[in-house]
């Protein structure tokens, strides 16, 4: 879509038959976009954090900055190197109404890619604080994405693992069972209600951890790292 003029944005997706994830998925193209401009364009899009207006690609206008905004949190992940401190401090910079897309996309990234040790992936987690459920989602689908291409190096379970907390059958599992079919209903895409499924199963419950105590994260017990920590799993 970067590489194209809008007029022929009509042509951007593949003939395919109707699926589990199609046509639900096809939003992931501006999700493309977004990471193109972002990666290619740093100064514009990341630096002066501008953003796209909303475009009737596909029907609901008001999501296409959503969904760029997620391909743009995935851009930040290697345009910081990986680098946990860098990359939420890049987050930080944008409006917090875009911050729960930003970090989606983050978590998609890292866990896609990885590039940090398991002990980064959790201070990525505590740095993403109250974002950390949109974290996780990006997460998810990420280590699904890899299930389903037949792929899942350690790097994508480990650190899934620690930025979701289910081991990655559950993940895989998990975007399986509350994956939306059904078409738009014209003021949320079905890929939003998806995505919003998937998020409602990590609840923020904020507890206060002393070093030394245990914390649940997905029904694992593992020590605690820290205060005002996130347990997920809850629906």
């Amino acid at each position: 879509m970067a590489r194209l003029p809008r007029p022929l944005w009509k042509k951007v997706l593949p003939d395919l038959a109707p699926g589990p994830f199609h046509p639900t998925m096809r939003r992931l193209a501006v999700d493309g976009y977004g990471l193109d401009l972002a990666y290619f364009h740093t100064r514009r899009w990341v630096d002066r954090q501008e953003s796209v207006t909303a475009y009737p690609w596909q029907g609901c206008p008001p999501y296409f900055p959503r969904a760029f905004d997620q391909g743009l949190g995935r851009a930040l992940w290697f345009i910081h190197n990986g680098d946990v401190s860098n990359t939420a401090a890049a987050v930080n910079r944008f409006a917090e109404s875009r911050h729960a897309d930003l970090w989606s996309g983050v978590g998609l990234a890292a866990t896609f890619a990885s590039g940090c040790s398991v002990a980064d992936a959790a201070a990525l987690r505590e740095l993403a604080a109250g974002h950390a459920p949109s974290l996780a989602l990006g997460s998810v689908f990420a280590t699904s994405a890899g299930a389903m291409a037949g792929y899942l190096p350690s790097h994508t379970t480990e650190t899934g693992a620690e930025l979701s907390g289910p081991p990655s059958t559950e993940a895989v599992e998990l975007a399986m069972r509350t994956a939306v079919s059904s078409e738009d209903d014209g003021s949320s895409p079905a890929y939003e209600l998806w995505r919003k499924r998937i998020r409602g199963k990590f609840a923020e419950t904020a507890c206060t951890v002393r070093k030394g105590t245990t914390q649940s994260i997905g029904g694992h017990r593992k020590p605690g790292c820290g205060t005002a920590t996130i347990v997920y799993g809850q629906s």
